[in-house]
């Protein structure tokens, strides 16, 4: 069980866990749950603390409910109502904790925070966060791509312990979802193979003179992977041996090429929304400035009834819903047709390249060397 360490600088500042010397550790991770109430429950039973100092007995199947007030947050227990709590309670237990139709390993706590409202975190040791993380992010799993599988693992943790202590005072570590971090669904998205592969990969994490490095990763890179703004992580060929010209590993990938076609006026509409403009855009004419090496739309210059102006690639690719920013656009009548490839940011292992490597016989450690060459194994636990 979890060592706790208590702190009453500020009425709402959650308690720090206490990371085990020699084992996994421990992450902390914000969960995304509906804010207007958090049903609670589990099969055993086990305790509830709050106000750090008392403890209830939570009663096998007892659901507690916790609703947001104007100035904390309420919690019902069977017939015990705390009002207007504005410390943290945790909720500790053997079994999985049940919430918001999942289920959770580890420590559930929960706090108020007056930036952030209600806020509910699952702690947990690192390796049973990846459990569920892995399969979340790398999709359908199987022998054959069994390879891929634990080079994910190591990406995974690696990119995890390196985000630890990153947003301390927020009393979180990450974010559940991979808008902002790792995909993360509890116990539910749990398989067999990416426990495996995380369990033989234990400690194994890439480092960058001497530091974990924050290995970043995406679905599809279009055959070549994109410099990262960290210099460890450069854009390569995803082909064998980075050839230029030579068949990319993720072209089999079902992310490999894309088309996208938007009518004119709900272009216009877009990057009025986006430029914040009082009145609507007439798009006269659109360039693209494009990464000379990754071919990646770095930005978008508009001529446009109101004058000129510049979206970023990325800015443009949110609002539209593309796939990446690796596109080509043309005109067609009152049509925006985007041809592009890849899928993510394209920076760091392209998943469904790693995923053709494994098939063709390449081990986990090679995959991440061909997607992270400056990078180095170590074992930290």
């Amino acid at each position: 069980m979890f060592a706790v360490e208590f702190f009453s600088c500020y009425h709402y500042r959650p308690p720090l866990l206490v990371q085990p010397t020699g084992k996994s550790p421990l992450v902390q991770i914000r969960l995304s749950v509906p804010k207007e109430k958090v049903k609670i429950s589990t099969n055993k039973g086990g305790k509830i603390s709050f106000n750090f100092r008392t403890y209830w007995e939570w009663n096998p199947g007892e659901e507690v409910k916790i609703f947001p007030t104007r100035t904390g947050f309420q919690m019902d227990v069977g017939k015990k109502i705390v009002s207007d709590l504005q410390d943290t309670v945790l909720f500790i237990s053997q079994e999985r904790i049940r919430m918001a139709n999942r289920e959770y390993r580890g420590i559930i706590k929960v706090f108020f925070s007056a930036d952030s409202g209600l806020t509910v975190v699952n702690c947990l040791p690192v390796d049973e966060y990846l459990y569920s993380v892995v399969p979340c992010e790398i999709g359908p799993i199987n022998t054959a791509t069994y390879q891929a599988v634990k080079a994910q693992a190591v990406a995974a943790r690696s990119f995890a312990l390196a985000r630890i202590g990153k947003r301390r005072g927020l009393g979180y570590d990450l974010y559940d979802t991979y808008l902002r971090d790792q995909e993360y669904w509890g116990a539910v998205a749990e398989r067999d193979l990416a426990i495996k592969a995380v369990n033989e990969t234990k400690g194994e994490v890439l480092v960058y003179q001497g530091k974990i490095a924050m290995t970043l990763y995406h679905g599809n890179c279009g055959g070549i992977t994109a410099d990262g703004s960290l210099g460890y992580l450069p854009g390569i060929y995803d082909t064998p041996n980075h050839q230029r010209g030579a068949t990319s590993f993720c072209a089999e990938g079902g992310n490999f090429n894309w088309q996208l076609t938007i009518a004119i006026d709900s272009l216009e509409k877009t990057f009025t929304q986006v430029l914040s403009m009082a009145s609507r855009l007439r798009i006269r004419r659109i360039q693209l400035e494009k990464d000379q090496k990754s071919r990646r739309v770095r930005r978008l210059h508009l001529e446009t009834n109101q004058g000129k102006f510049t979206v970023s690639g990325q800015d443009c690719r949110f609002a539209l819903g593309l796939k990446s920013t690796m596109f080509d656009l043309q005109i067609v009548g009152r049509k925006a047709v985007f041809t592009g490839r890849g899928w993510g940011h394209g920076v760091g292992l392209c998943q469904e390249g790693a995923i053709e490597m494994a098939k063709r016989g390449y081990n986990y450690r090679e995959i991440l060397a061909h997607y992270y060459p400056v990078l180095r194994f170590r074992r930290r636990y």
